[in-house]
Parts: C-alpha cells; structure tokens; sequence
C-alpha cells in the first residue's frame, strides 16, 4: 500500500448511475461527509452528461469535475458508476486512494442488461416501473415521485441515443482483462440477490485481484444502498472512519 493511501480521504466522489443522478446514496452522505472534508456528488444521469457515448469520454469528464478537489479520494459509485469509479481507480492511482463500487455491469450475459442501462431506451412510466421491480427487492425504496422525476429527468432524445452508445461500449469492453490491472484498494458491496448485475460472473476477478474485496448484504438487489441502508453504512463506515477516530 502506497503512502497516499495511509492517509486519510481529502475528498469523497459520488458518482450518479447511468439513469439516475447521485440521489440514491442519500442514505449515506453522513457517511462519506464524516470521513472527509470535501465530498462532490456529480450531479444528473450519465446520459445526460455533455459527452459522447464512450466510456472514455465519461471517465474524462468525470476528472474534470474532480479537477479541483485535493487528493487522495475515495471514489463510490454504482451500477455504471461503480464501473466508471473502478475505472478511473486503475488509470489515476495517484488521484483516488480507495473506490467503494457496487452491482457494476460489465461480466456475465444478462437479458436484463439493455432494460437497465439503456437498449432501446424508450423507458416510460411503466417500463421504469417494471425496471424497479426487478431491481430492488423492495420496490418501495424508489417512491413513484422519485421514479417519475427520474423519468422525466432522462427520457429525452440526447439521452437515448448516448445512453445506446455506452451500452454498446460496455459490451465491447473487456472488464476482467482490465480490472486485473487494479491496485487501489477496493471494496465491491453487492446485493445477493442483484439480478441486472448478478454477482457470480465477478466472484473468478474478485480471486484473481489482490486489490478487490468484496462484501455481501443479503436479501437486496441492485441498489443495497437505498434498500438495505443500515447493513450498508456499517460496511462502509468499517471501510471509512470518521475523521479523528
């Protein structure tokens, strides 16, 4: 372990997913805001965000709202954000001491990949209602108000069309190969019943890389920070202390 990564977070990054905008660690921003003296949360869904469709257009723009914070940073993101912290863990070590990822894309053929992250992309009130059934283990997590503004947030043409291209560069890109690059500590905490991003597919990676470490809540899907808050924030806490203990 480096010495930048003995010493405690500067910052914290809160990456959004690629539907939905930072809100859904709103259980833990006491968490992340005790741990360190700065915490950004990048705002609205990738789709969104001013870039083309590639991963690498979205890593890169994610530096560039990091581009003022002091290092070292804890990075935390889900689903493709938890893949895009991953990411710019591996490229820019001497920036990030830590990444805390969840249910990231990526390994595993999985029918319910293009629902998620974007296929079509149509993505009506109904069809986020089905996406959030099949996401959660208690739909309830997500109120209808909060479903629909998120709706309502990506449901435009921009949106569909770079929310189609990252999905089509997620499937092009070899995760493991990449992944097993990785020295930056790493937590992976996982729903165990994630169907989008089942966790078997990530268990042979977790093996082969010595930086990753996975953690396991059991009873909750695809976002085991909004449904399972309490288990997450001890998993989280153990990994970032408050400042001063």
């Amino acid at each position: 372990m480096s010495a930048q990564q003995d010493v405690p977070p500067q910052s914290a990054v809160i990456l959004p997913t690629l539907w939905s905008g930072p809100w859904i660690w709103r259980e833990q921003r006491a968490v992340f805001a005790a741990a360190a003296p700065n915490v950004l949360e990048i705002e609205d869904a990738v789709v969104n965000w001013p870039i083309d469709g590639t991963l690498d257009a979205a890593e890169a723009h994610c530096l560039a709202m990091m581009a003022d914070l002091p290092a070292p940073m804890v990075l935390a993101g889900a689903s493709l954000g938890g893949l895009l912290a991953l990411r710019l863990g591996l490229h820019r070590p001497d920036l990030v001491s830590r990444v805390i990822a969840c249910g990231c894309p990526g390994l595993g053929a999985n029918d319910e990949l293009g629902r998620g992250l974007g296929g079509r992309f149509t993505l009506t009130f109904d069809e986020a209602k089905a996406a959030r059934a099949a996401l959660f283990q208690d739909p309830s997590r997500v109120s209808d108000e909060e479903l629909r503004a998120t709706v309502a947030a990506v449901a435009n043409r921009q949106g569909v069309r770079r929310g189609a291209r990252l999905v089509r560069a997620l499937r092009r890109y070899d995760v493991s190969a990449d992944l097993l690059q990785l020295t930056v500590p790493t937590t992976l905490i996982w729903g165990e019943a994630d169907q989008l991003a089942p966790l078997a597919p990530w268990l042979p990676l977790v093996e082969a890389c010595a930086s990753l470490h996975l953690r396991v809540i059991a009873d909750t899907g695809h976002v085991p920070m909004l449904e399972s808050p309490r288990a997450f924030n001890e998993i989280l806490s153990e990994i970032l202390p408050a400042r001063g203990r």
